[in-house]
């Protein structure tokens, strides 16, 4: 063990926000901090960092569930004192409605739910949690004993997505609790006690004390090569995943109809993975069930129907599958078609939305035009509708999506059918930045887009094409707005 642990545990955290302060930029990061030692520790820590690099904003964020009386409330008033000893801001949490009863899932739900909100609205670059090697090999453990696949056999991930542009980081993941101990005594930093964890009715906690324990008394390092483990299935299963998803593209899985013969002879593992894409694809709850269910049925000869749940069905005849969407079938009888040219300039009404697409004449371009482009999944865009204004014959339309469309994705060389597109971005949040109610379901079948003929120039909140995209030799440009129309009154 080194005599110094504070460059083992600063390093820790630098090397997991690499990449986030390239060219000198500064990183707003959100710390949970329980009180605990691994949460008192990453936050000493990554305070040391900050001190160092000067290219850390810190805060804190604590959740009081009050399930422990007095002790809950001492719990944050250390934090509170030891974020104020480090100059730090802390946001805290009153959890007023957890009881006893309440599952460790339900809690830990409740405090993402909390940092993810937190994390947004403090426009945060990351969140970071105290998970340890003994997490890790906790966590690896619970999910043998609860039924688990190679992806829950990875552990707990070091890092990932925990809400658009926010990482979750674990830098502490290679340390062990031993460890965090002796830092926080080095630092001469004495962390609160939860006294909870000593519950055994809790199941990580008999997991930590009645079955891990015995590990690491029994068996020297013992810890390290279950967390190990993970790290090397982790591994795998990202092989696995990148194989199924180049297959999944190379037999053109993204559409409904399925031709069996292609995906029966694959092996076990990529067959499975190609369902759990298709799952995931329709925003369908991926569980062992609906796995086995799907096997049986695309690898009996007598064919069958199943229902995967309230929207959509699966549906196999001979060598071909139909994935159904029951909602969609129904929706789109209720739904009227509307095409109607679009008015350039001028606002173009968006039928059964209560919203337009206005369109204005940019004159002149400037650097800070093009440095603001719109995201992707905004609700306005630049545009260069020249070569379409040219096509006098096609003209602009607005209109909901058909059978046929294809666009060209920003970015890309080739054409793509639209229903493809749309699948691969969950199109359904469409509704939700439309402000719209469509019931039973806002679906592909359902999408506004901007198009010339069948081929797709914008779908508003999702993506544009390549070949309206604005360049330094564009003219004229474009700017594409939904807004909201305004009723005339007498």
């Amino acid at each position: 063990m080194p005599e110094n642990f504070d460059d083992v545990f600063v390093n820790a955290i630098a090397a997991s926000i690499d990449g986030l302060t390239n060219g000198g930029e500064y990183a707003r990061i959100l710390v949970a901090l329980s009180g605990g030692p691994d949460s008192t520790a990453l936050l000493l820590a990554a305070h040391r960092l900050a001190e160092k690099s000067g290219l850390l904003i810190l805060e804190a964020a604590h959740v009081n569930h009050h399930l422990r009386g007095k002790d809950s409330d001492l719990d944050e008033e250390f934090c509170r004192e030891f974020c104020a000893s480090l100059n730090i801001p802390l946001r805290v949490h009153q959890d007023d409605l957890a009881t006893s009863t309440s599952s460790e899932d339900a809690l830990r739900d409740k405090r993402y739910a909390f940092l993810k909100n937190e994390a947004v609205a403090g426009n945060f670059r990351a969140v970071m949690t105290a998970h340890t090697l003994n997490d890790q090999a906790e966590t690896l453990l619970f999910r043998l004993i609860r039924g688990t696949s190679l992806k829950g056999l990875g552990g707990i991930r070091s890092c990932r997505n925990l809400v658009r542009d926010v990482l979750l980081l674990r830098p502490l993941l290679s340390i062990s609790r031993d460890d965090v101990v002796l830092f926080l005594s080095q630092q001469e930093v004495t962390a609160r006690d939860d006294l909870s964890n000593s519950q055994m009715h809790y199941s990580r906690n008999y997991i930590r004390h009645m079955i891990m324990k015995p590990i690491e008394e029994r068996f020297v390092g013992g810890i390290e090569r279950i967390a190990g483990f993970a790290t090397r299935a982790a591994a795998d299963d990202e092989f696995i995943e990148q194989q199924a998803q180049a297959i999944f593209a190379e037999l053109d899985l993204f559409d409904d109809l399925w031709e069996l013969n292609k995906i029966r002879g694959l092996h076990q593992s990529l067959f499975t993975r190609i369902l759990v894409l298709a799952l995931q694809q329709r925003e369908i709850e991926v569980d062992s069930a609906r796995i086995e269910a799907l096997q049986t049925i695309l690898l009996a000869e007598i064919g069958g129907r199943i229902s995967l749940d309230g929207m959509w069905d699966a549906v196999v005849e001979g060598n071909h599958m139909q994935w159904l969407n029951k909602r969609e079938d129904f929706a789109s009888d209720s739904l009227p078609d509307f095409e109607v040219a679009l008015k350039i300039p001028g606002v173009t009404p968006i039928a059964d939305t209560g919203k337009g697409l206005s369109v204005e004449l940019i004159s002149g371009k400037s650097t800070s035009l093009m440095d603001n482009y719109p995201d992707a999944n905004a609700l306005e865009a630049l545009v260069d509708f020249s070569r379409f204004q040219a096509e006098s014959m096609v003209p602009i339309t607005l209109r909901r999506r058909r059978v046929g469309d294809f666009i060209q994705p920003l970015g890309m060389t080739q054409n793509v059918r639209l229903k493809k597109y749309l699948h691969t971005r969950k199109a359904s949040r469409q509704s939700t930045i439309l402000d719209t109610t469509l019931e039973p379901g806002y679906l592909v079948s359902h999408c506004i887009v901007l198009a010339s003929g069948k081929e797709v120039l914008w779908v508003p909140g999702i993506g544009l094409s390549e070949h309206v995209k604005v360049s330094a030799n564009s003219e004229p440009t474009y700017r594409l707005v939904i807004v909201d129309l305004v009723e005339e009154t007498d």
